[in-house]
C-alpha cells in the first residue's frame, strides 16, 4: 500500500517553521537555504499516524528488547565500549553526557 503523502494544513506547523526559521538564521543558515529546504514540506497526517503505530511505543521497554536484542550483538557492544573507554570518557567530562548514552548510541 502507498502512503499518502498529501500535506494539509496544519496551524501548529506552520507556526513552527515561522519560529524555527530565526533560530536557523542566528546559527548562521541563510534564508536561500531554509527556503530550498522547506519549500516541498507540509504536515502529513499519515506519517504521524504511521510514526505513532510503531512497536517500541506500544510494547512495555523489557518486551521491545526482548525481540530486538540478542546476546551476540549485545556482547560486541560491551567489547566495543571497553575498546573506546577513553575516548568516551573525554567527550563525557567534555560535553557533560554520560559515556554509556555515546557509546549505546
Amino acid at each position: 500500500m502507498t502512503p499518502d503523502l498529501r500535506t494539509i494544513p496544519n496551524g501548529a506547523y506552520s507556526a513552527w517553521v515561522r519560529d524555527f526559521y530565526p533560530r536557523a538564521k542566528s546559527k548562521g543558515i541563510s534564508a536561500s537555504t531554509l527556503h530550498k529546504s522547506f519549500r516541498n514540506t507540509g504536515y502529513l497526517p499519515s506519517v504521524v499516524k504511521r510514526d505513532r503505530n510503531q512497536t517500541e511505543f506500544k510494547r512495555t521497554l523489557e518486551d521491545y528488547l526482548s525481540i530486538t536484542t540478542s546476546d551476540e550483538p549485545v556482547s560486541k557492544g560491551h567489547a566495543a565500549f571497553a575498546r573506546h573507554r577513553r575516548i568516551l570518557n573525554t567527550l563525557e567530562s567534555k560535553y557533560g553526557v554520560d559515556a554509556k548514552i555515546i557509546g549505546g548510541i
